[in-house]
């Protein structure tokens, strides 16, 4: 190729038992954090789908249980 210098990967999480842990300590001391653009309760899952469905989304769509 040109002198772009662009490189290209592909970031892959294994599974693995303790990954949970992590992430959620990860996430109580701030070091992740997670972008939720959308909360609904499971009785409204049907608009939940819908705005999934539309798209342009800045963050996950969480849905209460």
């Amino acid at each position: 190729m040109s002198n772009l210098d662009i490189t290209s990967g592909t970031n892959q999480l294994l599974p693995s038992s303790r990954q949970p842990q992590k992430l959620s300590s990860l996430v109580t001391v701030s070091a992740l954090r997670l972008r939720v653009a959308y909360h609904y309760p499971l009785s409204d899952i049907q608009n939940a789908h819908r705005t999934v469905e539309a798209g342009g989304l800045d963050g996950k769509v969480v849905i209460s249980v």
